[in-house]
């Protein structure tokens, strides 16, 4: 407790500290924020397969997550990029959209930068052909993209795109072919998407980028993960399909993950909260780690339901000491385990639910408990 003599002097060094305080709260009103560079975003259009950033007569995917994330300005931008650039100014959230006269396979020559802008969506059902009715598949309806993302020929890159922003979203696209060379030493997996802050960096000239914290929010939905557009192998398959190193309440939802050299989907340090559902998880594992989906860290209040996981070479769903419970339910796990025989699921841990899923056709058991 103050005394009055105490409380009589300590007033008037508390007027600079409140008139602060007050001046802190006017500046947080919506018609100032207008005026702060920082809360632009955009909407972008790219309109160019290339991957370069030069200002020329079209806008490239490289150039258009540089501007989204604020370190390509709109004064390098030639007119007639300025032209696929709309101005958003206060809350809303960038968008990168695609227009061109026909399907499209960006080619990259070097890794993309991180996705950090907070809210950003990268939409490649934007694009003019896209049809939300084309599924090939009978079990779980997923649309064909038009727009695909791999390695230029002769082009190794180990990462498709790196989301290290809260709430970003990546939909309707397919990313295949992202591997990195086979060295003993090497820390960090190739992978079509990578969510994480906290990343074991090859290129330390992402480190700049990266925020502190884990992603929040991110959404990948409607991909095709490990397959082009035509359902073709591709000639080098990626490394991973999901790599969720650490984010916090992530959904992978809707896609159809095909074809890697390790798991389609795996966890490292933090992945509570996370949502796996409605995805096509199929003939993963031919390499490395066999296990469709492959879970450590921490994964509490997580879920894997209403999946098809089929024909991937170790367990459908394999634990690995996490921290943490989650529920598994309503998946059809079936014909798993072919080149590694495995459980279907196999489980460390305590509280972990299983429920309603149908397992058949797998080398090993149903379900281990370990």
């Amino acid at each position: 407790m103050f005394s009055k003599s105490d409380r009589h002097n300590l007033i008037p060094s508390l007027i600079p500290k409140l008139y602060l305080a007050a001046l802190t709260i006017c500046c947080l009103q919506p018609q100032s924020a207008l005026a702060q560079p920082d809360l632009q975003s955009y909407r972008i259009v790219v309109n160019s397969d290339r991957d370069e950033i030069n200002a020329d007569g079209s806008l490239t995917l490289r150039e258009a997550i540089e501007i989204a994330n604020n370190t390509l300005t709109w004064d390098d931008l030639s007119h007639a990029e300025q032209e696929q650039v709309t101005t958003i100014y206060q809350w809303d959230a960038s968008r990168i959209e695609f227009d061109f006269s026909e399907p499209v396979t960006i080619e990259l020559t070097s890794l993309l930068p991180p996705l950090i802008s907070p809210g950003l969506i990268i939409d490649g059902t934007s694009h003019p052909d896209y049809d939300p009715n084309s599924s090939p598949t009978a079990e779980i309806a997923i649309p064909i993209p038009v727009v695909a993302i791999t390695p230029a020929p002769n082009q190794s890159i180990f990462r498709g795109l790196t989301i290290s922003g809260d709430r970003i979203t990546v939909k309707g696209l397919s990313i295949y072919g992202f591997s990195q060379s086979h060295q003993p030493t090497e820390t960090t997996p190739g992978a079509d998407i990578v969510v994480g802050s906290r990343l074991p960096l090859n290129n330390t000239d992402l480190k700049p980028y990266l925020p502190s914290q884990p992603p929040l929010n991110v959404d990948i939905l409607d991909n095709w993960l490990g397959l082009p557009a035509d359902e073709s192998l591709s000639t080098i398959p990626s490394s991973f399909g999901v790599w969720l190193f650490d984010g916090e309440n992530t959904r992978i939802q809707g896609n159809r993950i095909y074809y890697h050299g390790g798991s389609g989907i795996l966890t490292s340090v933090d992945a509570r909260g996370m949502q796996i559902r409605e995805n096509i998880i199929v003939g993963n594992g031919l390499t490395g780690m066999p296990h469709a989906i492959y879970l450590e860290g921490k994964i509490d209040d997580s879920e894997i339901a209403d999946n098809l996981v089929c024909g991937n070479d170790g367990s459908g769903v394999y634990l690995f000491k996490p921290e943490g419970s989650i529920q598994i339910n309503r998946n059809q796990i079936k014909y798993n385990g072919r080149r590694v025989p495995s459980a279907a699921i196999y489980l460390i841990g305590n509280d972990h639910s299983v429920i309603d899923n149908q397992i058949s056709w797998q080398t090993g058991t149903g379900v281990t408990i370990a």
